[in-house]
């Protein structure tokens, strides 16, 4: 379980020694997958929380995510 918790940490965050073009595509792929959070979280509290948590680590105002799934929802 550790395992995945650190690569979802990583995708997020990222890691020092990224390249430019690495940096690009990790931040794409997150952007994808908090996007998928997002929805999944309107019917499953647990994806929300996932979400939430993936926007504290990437710097995203949480309010603004909660913003968006209220939008996103309606």
């Amino acid at each position: 379980m550790r395992m995945y918790s650190d690569d979802f940490r990583e995708l997020f965050l990222g890691t020092a020694d990224e390249s430019a073009d690495d940096r690009e595509v990790r931040l794409a792929v997150a952007n994808e997958v908090l996007a998928e959070l997002l929805e999944e979280g309107r019917d499953d509290e647990i994806s929300f929380l996932n979400a939430v948590y993936a926007a504290q680590l990437s710097s995203r105002s949480v309010q603004r995510l909660t913003h968006i799934v209220a939008v996103t929802a309606a």
